[in-house]
């Protein structure tokens, strides 16, 4: 229930729940805000909460830090042991060049690969690669290449060429044989030499061409230091590429560049396996409280609803009923985040202020939120037409007439506001139920010519504090000019299209100038 509080107290969707960080709560003063990974294009900013819900979101976030602290240690135990995402370090530059170049020194640093030795000589042929002792040998049979050939199974060949290498390793040369220093492919079968194929059964995988061009370089530099008995620059520890690069512990991962920003342990909804369950709990695993999970518990799976199973729906197990109509009741984040939308703008909230606590880009974008019933709308209408904070032909008919007779413009106003129609530029008065538009929604190339300008239709109200309504009104009538002016250059400056974009233009442009004078 911790997270439902959560929810009810920021309007987050249900992935910005479950992808919250630890360190979610920031305290500004008085002030407290909710740190959170923004989805569908929001704001990448904290979240305010207001002080009412600050009672409840507080003490649910430090309840489940409380709770899940264990596993957030356990996951960065994990975490460090791992495995590499190689097909994520390959992708990127800076984490290929770090994680190659590390490999290939500890490739290096290995005693199996060396390739000076006064004691030892490298004997390899097809399959079989591996250290002889070969001065021990040479000492034991008085330096006999035929007596050593038999005693050791060698060819005598082989027992030359081991024992040119013991000699030039006492010299501190490297025996190269017929080998060219100046050719990789010299060196593509010597086991000693690091090499795309060794590097790809290290990291488990079969690299892209693309990808083996970019490792190649690197492996002929560290051929190139193992040649010249130089030192090969491995990089400094980099403690948070290390993290950054680690396997199976990512919770949110940047689709961009593929890199994790936000692990295991740093996550405020992680737990051990089952450790919400009766069943025992596996402290080697720590899992994400994921946002199909959440989403389950409280609607449950279709398989099961109604059964009052476990996985039944939250208000169906608890028995929680719909006070109006007493039945079950139905309940998924997003209905929580439509609550509070709809609650601020019945408390009065601004779209601005609304869009600025929910983070979103744009006021425009409350709508898809608000469930303020019809009857709530239509009573703020005629409050705000009573205060002449609206623009349109009922508003300006309803002014006249209250400068008159007061009785009949509270008669007005109730007729003329009857009826409630939202549009992305305004509110229509008209019964859509019963009397279709006849401008088919054309209110701006409808409406009289008057003295004051080209009027809209006369069913339109608009609102000049509403950014989206101001907003799509500009645009209405920056595109109908644009639309003249084309239709002019190609010479179809006449005609009732060019006259209707016309009325158009004339009649956003009354508005926009009235709006500005409200203003």
């Amino acid at each position: 229930m911790a997270v439902i509080s959560i929810a009810v107290a920021t309007g987050f969707r249900v992935g910005e729940l479950t992808t919250l960080p630890a360190d979610c709560l920031i305290r500004d003063g008085g002030a407290l805000l909710v740190r959170n990974f923004a989805s569908k294009m929001g704001r990448e900013a904290p979240r305010p909460i207001p002080a009412e819900f600050a009672e409840i979101a507080k003490p649910a976030v430090e309840y489940l830090i409380a709770t899940t602290s264990e596993a957030r240690k356990r996951a960065a135990e994990l975490s460090s042991d791992a495995p590499l995402d190689w097909p994520a370090i390959l992708g990127d530059d800076a984490a290929r060049d770090y994680f190659v170049r590390r490999w290939l020194s500890d490739w290096i640093s290995n005693p199996e690969h060396r390739l000076i030795d006064t004691r030892w000589a490298w004997y390899s042929r097809g399959e079989q690669s591996r250290w002889i002792p070969m001065a021990d040998i040479m000492q034991r049979h008085e330096g006999n290449v035929s007596e050593i050939a038999r005693r050791e199974g060698l060819s005598r060949s082989a027992v030359v060429n081991l024992k040119a290498q013991v000699e030039a390793s006492q010299r501190g040369e490297i025996h190269l044989g017929k080998k060219d220093p100046n050719s990789n492919r010299s060196f593509d079968t010597d086991r000693r030499f690091p090499s795309v194929m060794a590097f790809e059964q290290h990291a488990g995988l079969n690299t892209a061409s693309g990808r083996r061009a970019a490792i190649q370089p690197l492996i002929e530099e560290a051929r190139r230091a193992m040649l010249e008995q130089e030192p090969f620059a491995a990089p400094d520890f980099n403690a948070d590429m290390e993290a950054a690069s680690r396997a199976s512990t990512d919770v949110l991962v940047d689709t961009d560049t593929g890199r994790a920003t936000l692990r295991a342990e740093d996550a405020l909804l992680v737990l051990f396996e089952n450790q919400l369950s009766a069943l025992r709990t596996n402290r080697d695993r720590v899992v994400h409280y994921s946002a199909t999970v959440l989403s389950h518990w409280l609607a449950g799976y279709k398989r099961d609803l109604g059964t009052g199973k476990p996985t039944d729906a939250v208000c169906r197990r608890f028995d929680i009923r719909h006070p109006a109509t007493g039945e079950i009741a139905k309940l998924t984040i997003h209905d929580l985040r439509h609550w509070l939308s709809t609650a601020y703008e019945n408390g009065g909230l601004s779209p601005v202020q609304i869009a600025t606590l929910f983070n979103r880009k744009s006021p425009a974008a409350n709508s898809t939120y608000n469930q303020t019933r019809v009857s709530v709308r239509r009573d703020r209408l005629r409050e705000a037409m009573k205060d002449g904070a609206l623009i349109g032909h009922a508003a300006q008919a309803y002014d006249r007439i209250a400068a008159e007779t007061p009785e009949e413009a509270s008669i007005y106003l109730e007729t003329s506001t009857k009826f409630y129609n939202p549009m992305p530029h305004g509110v229509c008065t008209l019964n859509w139920a019963l009397e279709p538009c006849p401008h088919a929604l054309s209110c701006f190339s409808c409406g009289e010519k008057l003295e004051g300008g080209q009027e809209p239709c006369e069913h339109l109200i608009v609102d000049p504090d509403d950014p989206a309504q101001v907003r799509e009104i500009e645009r209405i009538n920056g595109n109908a000019r644009a639309v003249r002016m084309s239709m002019r250059d190609i010479g179809a400056g006449r005609g009732p299209q060019y006259d209707q974009f016309g009325r158009a233009e004339a009649s956003t442009e009354t508005l926009l100038k009235r709006m500005g004078a409200k203003i």
